[in-house]
Parts: C-alpha cells; sequence; structure tokens
C-alpha cells in the first residue's frame, strides 16, 4: 500500500499515421489515381468551414464500457469527521509528544528503513536497521495511541539484538499506532529513539462530482468539482474523460489537446477540488465527464460522472 509519499498519474498519448510512397513512379500513379476525387475533397472542405461546427464524423469517438455512473459515493449529504490528522507538523517531534526518550541520533542518523503512514486493517509494519553493529541491545515496540498521542495499548514488543523487527497491525479502524525501536546500553538507559506514526483510516469513501453549469456553449471552459464528504483523503490524477450519449448509449471521444501532467493530488476531508476544461467545439446533445478515484489508507475506488449538455448555437 502507500506510505508517506507516492507518485503517480495518468497521460493521453496522440498517434499521427503517414503515408509513404517509397518512389517517383507510384508517387506519380498516386496523384493521378487521386485526380478525380480532388474537386469532391474540395468541395467537402468548403463544406466544413462555412458550416463551422463539429459533426459527430469528426470526433473520434468509441463505444464506452462502462455503462451507467454515478455522480457521487457513500452518504454526501454531510461531512464525516475523519479519526485523525497526520499531515502538517503531527509528524514532528514525536519524541517531544510521547514518553520516549530524545532522537539523538547517535545510531539512528541512516541506515534504517521504517513503516510509516497510511495502512490497511491488519498490515505489516516492519523495522530493517542497516550499517549497525551486531551487539546492540534494540527494544522494538508498537503501540496503539490516541489523537493526541497518548499511549493506550502496547500491541507489541521485542528486545533482542535482531536488526529486524515486523508485526502485523490490529484489525481495526480508525486508529493511530507508533512504532519504535530504542537503542538499550549496559545501564538499560536509552542511547537513541526511532519513532514513526502509522495510521489505519476509517474504511470509507463519500465524495461527489459535479461542474459548476449544467449546460454550456460549445468552446466553452468547464469547472470540474471533486468534492471530499470524508473521513478519508481522496487520491487521484488529472486524468478525465469525456463521453457523448449518442444511440441511447455513451462513447468516448477524443480530440487534440487532450494531454495531462504526471502528478499525484491528495484531497482532504471537507476540500474541493477544482480543475478548468477547455471544451472543444462539441455538437449539440448531451455529454458527461468521467474521473477515477481512490481512497488513501483503504482499498476502496470508484468511477465517478457527471452529465452536462452543449446547447445549439
Amino acid at each position: 500500500m502507500k506510505d508517506l509519499e507516492r507518485t503517480e498519474g495518468f497521460r493521453v498519448h496522440s498517434e499521427t499515421k503517414m503515408f509513404n510512397v517509397s518512389s517517383k513512379e507510384e508517387r506519380g500513379d498516386f496523384l493521378r489515381n487521386k485526380k478525380p476525387f480532388l474537386g469532391i475533397f474540395l468541395f467537402g472542405l468548403m463544406f466544413l468551414v462555412a458550416c463551422g461546427t463539429t459533426n459527430m464524423s469528426d470526433l473520434d469517438m468509441e463505444k464506452s464500457a462502462l455503462g451507467e455512473l454515478q455522480s457521487s459515493i457513500g452518504d454526501v449529504s454531510t461531512h464525516h469527521e475523519s479519526a485523525f490528522d497526520m499531515t502538517g507538523a503531527f509528524n514532528e517531534g514525536l519524541s517531544e509528544k510521547t514518553e520516549y526518550g530524545k532522537e539523538t541520533d547517535k545510531w539512528f542518523d541512516t541506515g534504517f528503513v521504517i513503516s510509516a503512514g497510511k495502512k490497511l486493517p491488519g498490515e505489516r509494519v516492519t523495522i530493517q536497521l542497516t550499517q549497525h553493529p551486531d551487539d546492540l541491545k534494540l527494544r522494538y515496540q508498537l503501540t496503539e495511541r490516541n489523537d493526541s498521542l497518548e499511549k493506550i495499548d502496547l500491541i507489541e514488543e521485542e528486545i533482542s539484538s535482531s536488526h529486524s523487527f515486523e508485526v502485523h497491525l490490529p484489525d481495526k479502524e480508525g486508529v493511530l499506532y507508533l512504532l519504535s525501536v530504542e537503542v538499550i546500553d549496559e545501564n538499560d538507559q536509552v542511547e537513541d529513539t526511532l519513532l514513526s506514526l502509522v495510521g489505519v483510516p476509517l474504511q470509507s469513501m463519500n465524495a461527489k462530482l459535479y461542474t459548476d453549469k449544467d449546460t454550456y456553449q460549445p468552446n466553452n471552459t468547464v469547472t470540474l468539482l471533486l468534492e471530499n464528504f470524508g473521513p478519508t483523503e481522496l487520491f487521484f490524477g488529472t486524468e478525465y474523460f469525456i463521453e457523448k450519449y449518442e444511440n441511447t448509449e455513451w462513447h468516448r471521444i477524443t480530440f487534440d489537446g487532450l494531454d495531462f501532467d504526471d502528478v499525484g493530488i491528495t484531497l482532504k476531508a471537507k476540500d474541493i477540488y477544482e480543475q478548468s476544461i477547455s471544451l472543444p467545439e462539441l455538437p449539440q446533445g448531451d455529454y458527461r465527464i468521467v474521473k477515477n478515484i481512490t481512497s488513501e489508507g483503504t482499498e476502496l475506488e470508484a468511477t465517478l460522472a457527471t452529465e452536462f449538455q452543449i446547447s445549439g448555437t
């Protein structure tokens, strides 16, 4: 699953196919064969320019495999509170906020890997130490904490010289844990401490996708809004799809300029994400914008769609 940092994104690529004639003779035959159609081509080109609108034949369309979609998931009648907030300075100065000794960096300045961030209920968390003497006395612990980081329960403890520690989190939701390792000297005094917060969010997703208006003109800019009703953070990319309702079915359309940045976006509970979408010269009809989202620290994901109309000019 995801740790403190994750990079994801989406990109849509366009492909141009080119016709190549390899020899002078072949090029001559090609041009001679095409001359009877030149007048028809010019007439069609002038007709399109005169109309000034895009016909369905001008759009690259294919039948959508998604079928009917909802614009929301879960309960969007109210905002749902998170069990804890792991953002910002909450992860800093953990030794000062808990009963553990100071992080002196005598032993843990470098050479370790420790689990952190949002996890699933029952997921395995680990500590792995490298570049450390084999005779160190180490105390490993996993403790449950409240939102003030006060200890509620000792889940697991191990005192050994092993450089690795692993434990499965309890099968609980909305819980904070502190993963720790301490170096103990011959007098049982703590020489250094390494601490890391692990959180198991409530396994719930409540979100809604909508636009700033119901009806647009061709070439308008649409403001797409995604509202997170909590309690978990949402994760998604800049990618979206536009689909048209045609002949009782939804069809996905593509057009020039449909390109996306390879970035991942995290949306906190109660926040709203806005994305500006420049529409092409779409013909009159019913459309929808489709977007995929996931929920941080869960296995929940959703494909949402919000519908709008293009009116006639």
